[in-house]
């Protein structure tokens, strides 16, 4: 939806829409994405209210989505972290030959892009995404299978696999090849492991969000 608006927009070719368009529609995509997580908490606060006849103040947008300090180690300790994980990821996919030019959708497509274009990448993967996916993943599936397995490590787990499937969809199309393992399954199954560990051991999803932003801000640099 967000690219067939952002290229009729654009008159651009809404079949291979240049780095622009899918900068736009992604952050168009997650805005949305957080606008209805928010939304869908926040009505599920008023049904409990009114089904028990009173205000809980235990029961908010940030405290059910755990958006709180971290209850071990501190943030800047967990995104440190992340940002020497995903280097070392990065290095040691291009010791075993993964093309230097070789770049997710969208990134693949911006070399030569006008400034636009790299300022709202820059949106897209240290901001919009990192907190729209994390949100989804760590702000509400997250508990949900904490709650149903009775176990962090099986919800770190499932939550890391959902991650990794979400990714794997948008590529399962294409055609085999670096781009496609490295992107639509290596990457997101670190990334996914990642931030869902820094959920469980923080009990914070800002810590989820920072690391999803280290990933983001190595992956635009």
């Amino acid at each position: 939806g967000g690219i067939l608006m952002v290229a009729t927009w654009r008159d651009d070719d809404i079949t291979n829409p240049d780095a622009t368009s899918l900068m736009a529609a992604g952050i168009i995509g997650g805005l949305l994405t957080i606008w209805a997580v928010i939304q869908n908490i926040r009505a599920a606060i008023i049904d409990v209210e009114q089904s028990t006849k009173k205000q809980d103040k235990s029961f908010t947008v940030n405290g059910l989505l755990a958006l709180r300090e971290s209850r071990s180690r501190p943030f800047w300790v967990v995104w440190l972290t992340a940002l020497i994980m995903v280097i070392a990821l990065e290095s040691l996919s291009l010791i075993l030959g993964r093309p230097a030019t070789s770049f997710p959708i969208g990134l693949d497509r911006i070399e030569g892009a006008g400034f636009s274009a790299w300022v709202l990448a820059g949106v897209l993967l240290i901001i919009i995404r990192p907190i729209a996916e994390s949100l989804v993943f760590c702000g509400l599936l997250y508990p949900i299978f904490a709650k149903l397995f009775s176990d962090n490590l099986r919800a770190t787990f499932a939550t890391f696999a959902c991650v990794a499937i979400f990714y794997l969809v948008q590529v399962f199309n294409t055609d085999l090849g670096w781009s496609v393992l490295y992107w639509g399954a290596v990457y997101p199954l670190v990334l996914g492991l990642t931030i869902a560990i820094a959920r469980a051991h923080t009990k914070s999803t800002i810590a989820a969000i920072g690391v999803h932003a280290m990933f983001g801000t190595f992956l635009y640099l």
